[in-house]
């Protein structure tokens, strides 16, 4: 929740699979799953696009199921700056 809101700049694999992971673990409690969906709504879609532009494309491929999966999950992000600027952290 570091960047709860920013969509500019990049995000590593370990960044989005941690918010994957949440996301995922609350859904199995009913209740809390809903609140904890309803309030990661927008740090996971942040997250989503930071990681498109980490793998160099544009944020709008979130919105692409299957693509997205693929670049959020299985493609590493660019070893060099790209557009969207340095490479992250880790």
């Amino acid at each position: 929740f570091k960047n709860y809101a920013t969509i500019k700049g990049r995000a590593t694999i370990g960044e989005s699979l941690w918010m994957f992971l949440l996301s995922f673990v609350s859904s199995f409690i009913p209740v809390l799953g809903q609140i904890v969906g309803i309030v990661c709504m927008i740090p996971s879609l942040a997250t989503g696009i930071r990681r498109m532009h980490d793998s160099g494309h544009s944020g709008w491929w979130v919105l692409v199921p299957f693509y997205s999966i693929y670049l959020l999950f299985f493609k590493s992000g660019d070893p060099m700056p790209n557009k969207y600027g340095p490479v992250p952290e880790v």
